[in-house]
């Protein structure tokens, strides 16, 4: 439950705001299409702005202001730096010198505490300055990282989803309650962005969210560190394996720039996701490979805390990281991800003869009863009395925001979230109790008829949907499951189960509120 509350509050406030400021203030800070852009008309760059102060606040209310000051006080400074970038450019020399000020600042709090770094279960001892310097060029890199990569709709704030998810896992396997918490608020701010991110985007980021994401990952092993209370030996490696898809394609433009004697600084069109979007000319099929590489990078991280890495793994890595970073995409593997992309949109599969059983206007008969029972489960066993408040006003505001419209697919997005929500709190609040066993057939029987009808709309309609019909969010959820799936399969402690129901319950919603929306889907029996 630690990580429930942080994360409906930033998700609401990240809504609310992002709302208002695009109703109240469409032109402001707004990002005008270059030769170097994938958009072509002007969209501000607020989304930052609105995401980023969710992120800040529940840092502040979830993990005490005097424990975590130098990163709430860097961050404010980031968050600032980028804003006013937004408005009005700034030379790179005065940003690198801010963020070196803020590394200054947190040297400051851990300076003397730390003193042997954790590689791979390596203890590796610096000197204070050694240390000092591997800092300041983690520090630097990693901060710019997603400001590099954000290039497209979605693909840095989805990229950060799925790093900020991972990260609560690794909390949650380590028991850091306040870790938990800011990865939480993080994961959830970056939730309601992506309503209005998704292509096409209503906002972007800008630099004042993407500077401070960038400082987010950052400071995770610091963050880690406090949280554990892990005395002097600060662990490293499953944060460097998380961020490693950052590490790569940044450590790559980097060289490539200096091999062509170009500024290092400069900004051109040879990130990844450019190459990958030349090289399929698809919005979706550029972002599931990298979606994909920071999975596995995600799966990787938590996996270090089950299999406890030795120094195979190190040279694994090692060597992953130097033939990404040294092997030119383009003729070695940028041409395999797309042919695989193309292939992968031209399925066909063929049609059933049995289409009436999969009609989608019976998913909402079906999720009331598997509501139902639910609910009348665990009713006399949650907490009625004493209801947080933070998760009454959280699900209230959804409930409200959906009802207001703000745009209809966002409206329903947001609804399907409240609903999962409010399910998911449910699955993890109370026991089922003896008078009820029987409406467990009656919930799992809605349930797996919700799936068929949804599995077998997906695959009925495979082709027609393709890689475009899914949104950002439809994807990182799926990618979020599958995650979970693969810990549960290698020996970690994952309810799958409720995670199946939700997942369930999640699409199976989506699929109607594109019935709604569209009045009828392509080639689908209604």
């Amino acid at each position: 439950m630690s990580f429930y509350i942080p994360f409906i509050s930033a998700f609401v406030i990240t809504l609310w705001f992002s709302f208002l400021l695009l109703k109240y203030a469409p032109n402001w800070l707004i990002d005008i299409p270059t030769g170097r852009k994938t958009h072509n008309k002007a969209i501000p760059m607020t989304g930052g702005i609105a995401f980023g102060l969710a992120i800040l606040l529940g840092t502040a209310l979830f993990s005490g202001l005097t424990e975590y000051w130098w990163y709430l006080i860097g961050g404010i400074t980031i968050y600032a730096l980028g804003a006013i970038d937004d408005y009005r450019r700034i030379s790179w020399h005065v940003k690198l010198v801010v963020q070196l000020s803020v590394a200054t600042l947190i040297i400051y709090r851990f300076v003397g505490e730390i003193m042997t770094l954790s590689f791979f279960n390596f203890p590796l001892a610096f000197s204070t300055p050694l240390l000092i310097l591997i800092f300041l060029i983690w520090f630097v890199g990693i901060l710019n990282a997603v400001n590099l990569i954000d290039g497209m709709d979605g693909l840095a704030g989805g990229s950060m989803v799925l790093i900020s998810f991972f990260a609560v896992i690794i909390g949650i396997l380590n028991n850091a309650p306040d870790f938990i918490m800011i990865n939480a608020a993080v994961l959830g701010a970056l939730a309601g962005f992506l309503h209005f991110n998704q292509k096409p985007a209503r906002f972007f980021m800008g630099d004042s969210g993407s500077l401070l994401l960038g400082f987010h990952v950052a400071c995770l092993p610091l963050l880690f560190h406090q949280s554990i209370e892990a005395g002097s030996v600060l662990t490293i490696t499953p944060f460097l394996i998380l961020a490693s898809f950052l590490i790569m394609d940044t450590t790559r433009v980097f060289f490539s720039r200096i091999l062509k004697k170009q500024n290092p600084m400069t900004a051109d069109t040879i990130h990844l996701h450019h190459l990958m979007f030349r090289a399929t000319n698809s919005y979706m099929g550029t972002l599931v490979p990298i979606f994909l590489i920071t999975w596995l990078t995600g799966v990787g991280s938590i996996f270090y805390y089950r299999y406890s890495y030795d120094f195979l793994a190190v040279q694994v890595f090692l060597l992953v990281l130097i033939l990404f970073v040294f092997l030119p995409p383009v003729p070695f593997y940028v041409p395999i991800v797309s042919r695989f992309i193309q292939r992968l949109s031209d399925n066909r599969v063929r049609r059933s003869d049995h289409r009436h059983w999969l009609r989608i206007r019976f998913v909402p008969f079906l999720g009331l009863i598997y509501f139902i029972s639910l609910m009348a489960e665990r009713l006399d066993t949650l907490s009625i009395g004493n209801p947080n408040v933070y998760l009454l006003v959280g699900l209230a505001s959804l409930i409200i925001f959906s009802l207001l419209r703000p745009k209809r697919h966002v409206s329903f997005q947001v609804l399907i979230m409240a609903i999962v929500l409010l399910q998911g709190l449910l699955l993890i609040s109370g026991e089922v109790l003896a008078p009820y066993k029987s409406l467990v057939f009656v919930r799992f029987g809605s349930l797996a008829m919700l799936g068929i009808i949804t599995i077998g709309n997906y695959i009925e309609n495979s082709s027609d949907f393709g890689l475009e019909f899914w949104s950002v969010i439809d994807l990182l959820v799926l990618l979020i499951f599958a995650g979970l799936a693969l810990m549960s399969l290698n020996g970690i402690d994952v309810s799958l189960l409720s995670w199946t129901e939700v997942i369930i319950v999640y699409y199976a919603s989506g699929l109607y509120a594109q019935r709604r929306m569209k009045g009828r889907l392509v080639h689908t029996n209604l």
